[in-house]
């Protein structure tokens, strides 16, 4: 992670993000301009962080590791979310991790120095405890979609969801976490979607042949993205 110093290039993510309008009072000056490079740990488990932090440009992926040590990827955005209210805003310690799967910007209020101011903010306060219940509800659904749908309705619906002009785009590794499937598993059933002549495989890509049966067998309810 590395600090912008650009102010311009701070206020235009301020105005385009309209981010001020979480807030009683103009973020401009307590507020930092973050790049997390690709790759880049936003918040890590098990390690406190020190900022507050609003996504304002990039893809961000949400990991839980689970009591065998696998990592889940159990959500993800590519538009503005805050980040940190649920462990960092409260100095506890997070028990998932974020991390940017491509070049992430992210404004950033240091808790150190305004964790106090924010939680005095009433109209700050009453938009965490939004997004909070927001981001429950997703995550309730998506728990119910794994328990009642099979793993082959809940890869249909992630294909959908991370395809650029019919191209699949995700990482196998990390559709496998998404779909809570082991990667072997994953193979298997990419090769029967390609076998009904749902998706058709090119070297490392897979192209979505049929749009329409793919959408019939996805379970219209899960969402990966917020």
């Amino acid at each position: 992670m590395r600090i912008i110093r650009n102010i311009n290039t701070k206020r235009e993510f301020i105005r385009a993000s309209n981010v001020n309008s979480v807030f009683s009072n103009d973020i401009t000056d307590i507020c930092e301009l973050l790049l997390y490079e690709k790759g880049d740990f936003l918040i890590q488990e098990g390690s406190i962080q020190n900022y507050l932090l609003f996504l304002v440009k990039g893809e961000i992926i949400m990991t839980v590791l689970s009591h065998k040590g696998f990592d889940y990827a159990i959500g993800g955005s590519h538009k503005f979310e805050v980040y940190g209210e649920a462990s960092a805003l409260w100095g506890e310690i997070p028990e998932n991790s974020i991390w940017a799967t491509t070049d992430a910007y992210c404004l950033g209020i240091n808790l150190e120095k305004y964790r106090s101011l924010l939680l005095n903010d009433t109209r700050f306060l009453t938009y965490i405890a939004q997004q909070l219940s927001k981001r429950l509800k997703t995550m309730s659904k998506n728990l119910l979609t794994h328990v009642e749908s099979n793993a082959e309705n809940v890869l249909a619906a992630y294909i959908l969801q991370n395809q650029k002009n019919n191209i699949f785009t995700s990482k196998l590794t990390l559709t496998a976490e998404a779909v809570g499937i082991s990667y072997r598993h994953l193979i298997r059933l990419l090769n029967s979607l390609c076998e009904r002549n749902l998706l058709r495989k090119e070297n490392r890509h897979y192209y979505i042949v049929d749009h329409s049966k793919l959408t019939e067998l996805s379970n219209k309810a899960y969402r990966f993205y917020s």
